[in-house]
C-alpha cells in the first residue's frame, strides 16, 4: 500500500480528491508472489479439510473464463453508466464486489461449459477438435 500511495500521490503530486491511482503490479508483487507460494508448499496440508481442493480441479477454466467475462461486466458497467448517469466502476462496493463476482461466475460459466459438452474438465478443454480428429480418422 505505501508503494502505491508514494507512486501515485507522492511522485505524480496527485490528491485522492483528484484520481484513484491503482497499478495492476509492483516492485513488491514479485516478492510477496514468492513469499505465498513458498508458505504454501511449505504446507502441504493447508486447505486440506476446505472445498479448495474439489475447486481447484477447475483452476485453468476460471483462468481461461475470467477474462472475457471481466470484459462483460465492464461493458455492462459502461452502458448502465450510459443509461443513468452513474460510474459503478468508481464506486467502493464495485472495487468490493468484482472480484468475488467474476471468480463465481467464471467458475458457474465453466461448469456450464463442461455440462453442454462445449468443453472437456479433465481433457484438451477443446472437445470439438477432439471430435474433428475421430471423425476424419486423424
Amino acid at each position: 500500500m505505501l508503494e502505491q500511495y508514494a507512486i501515485g500521490y507522492l511522485i505524480q503530486d496527485l490528491s485522492l480528491s483528484q484520481t484513484v491511482h491503482l497499478t495492476a503490479y509492483t516492485g513488491s508483487t514479485i516478492f510477496l508472489t514468492l513469499a505465498l507460494f513458498s508458505y504454501a508448499l511449505s504446507n502441504p496440508t493447508l486447505g486440506k479439510n476446505t472445498s479448495l481442493p474439489n475447486i481447484g480441479e477447475y483452476a485453468v477454466g476460471i483462468y481461461l473464463v475470467h477474462f472475457p467475462l471481466l470484459y462483460v461486466l465492464r461493458g455492462v458497467a459502461r452502458i448502465f453508466s450510459l443509461i443513468t448517469g452513474v460510474d459503478l466502476t468508481t464506486t467502493a462496493l464495485w472495487h468490493l464486489m468484482l472480484t468475488p463476482t467474476v471468480y463465481v461466475l467464471s467458475l458457474g460459466v465453466y461448469i456450464l461449459l463442461a455440462k453442454v459438452n462445449v468443453i472437456e474438465i479433465e481433457g484438451s478443454h477443446t472437445p470439438w477438435f477432439t471430435r474433428i480428429r475421430s471423425q476424419f480418422g486423424i
